[in-house]
């Protein structure tokens, strides 16, 4: 098993790289996200995209494969990272509550514009103020 030189909160030992995926470490904001380049299964809780709470906040996951621009919000990749990003994970809220995932994403025309966009099958995506899961 590799090991990733990843020292603990209390500063003592290091965490291996199998162990990583068992974790969801917490983000100041976008920019603090953007420094950790992710394994495949690593999750990712962003506080906010400036400061924690200004509606950016949600939980990421570490797409290897991802080759979506940065959009800011919903797509962040490490800096010098050709292939992968962090993609936030749908949040659809219920009730009378708005998803502030959805309403900060980037709006798509279709299905093939939300695929170029980075949204994977079965993630929901916007077409203006329309809700749509993308099929294909």
């Amino acid at each position: 098993m590799s090991v990733i030189p990843t020292v603990t909160q209390d500063g003592v030992g290091v965490i291996s790289a199998g162990q990583l995926n068992a974790y969801t470490f917490s983000c100041y904001n976008t920019g603090v996200l953007r420094s950790i380049v992710g394994q495949t299964g690593m999750t990712a809780y962003l506080q906010g995209t400036n400061v924690p709470g200004d509606g950016g906040q949600g939980l990421f996951y570490w797409n290897y494969s991802s080759v979506a621009p940065d959009n800011g919000t919903t797509i962040i990749i490490p800096s010098g990272v050709v292939y992968g990003a962090w993609i936030m994970v749908a949040q659809v809220m219920v009730g009378n509550l708005i998803s502030t995932t959805l309403a900060a994403s980037t709006s798509y025309t279709n299905d093939a514009a939300a695929a170029a966009g980075g949204v994977v099958v079965g993630q929901f995506y916007r077409n203006g103020s329309v809700l749509q899961i993308r099929v294909t």
